[in-house]
């Protein structure tokens, strides 16, 4: 009976060097190939901390000085500012059912937002002008929910 080390010796010189150097390449290759498409995925998936939900109207979201159009079920990302037009009405659906309603005119950054299990640990949205309402279950024990405006926390 041989060796493991003995049939891999024999295997490699029956291929060849230059094809075994092809094959390496391409399980490189694909390695890295599936390391970007799971950081790809990572990153979309994990980044949304909620939905946008159109009542009425329209919605921009303003990220990274792009502006796009809103959209129902259109995630909605940590430091991204909501723009609400006149005459519209949306909420943004978060984890564990939490929403936050924003009315027209309304311009809403949400600057912070991190959980503790289920529960709200951190939460500062920063409403430059219009109106927000929100509904909140559980915030952990020593968290907080801020909403800021121009004049007051």
């Amino acid at each position: 009976m041989t060796s493991p080390k003995t049939r891999l010796l024999k295997t490699m010189k029956a291929v060849g060097k230059k094809k075994m150097k092809k094959i390496i390449i391409i399980l490189g290759i694909a390695i890295a190939l599936a390391t970007i498409a799971f950081f790809l995925w990572f990153q979309t998936s994990v980044a949304s901390i909620g939905n946008l939900q159109v009542f009425e109207g329209s919605a921009d979201i303003l990220r990274d000085g792009n502006t796009k159009k809103g959209a129902t079920g259109e995630p909605v990302k940590l430091h991204d500012t909501l723009l609400i037009s006149p005459e519209s009405t949306v909420a943004v659906v978060f984890k564990g059912g939490n929403l936050v309603r924003l009315e027209e005119g309304s311009q809403v950054e949400i600057s912070e937002l991190t959980y503790e299990g289920e529960k709200v640990k951190n939460a500062v949205f920063k409403i430059r002008f219009g109106r927000i309402w929100s509904r909140v279950g559980a915030v952990a024990q020593g968290g907080t929910f801020e909403v800021e405006t121009p004049t007051s926390v």
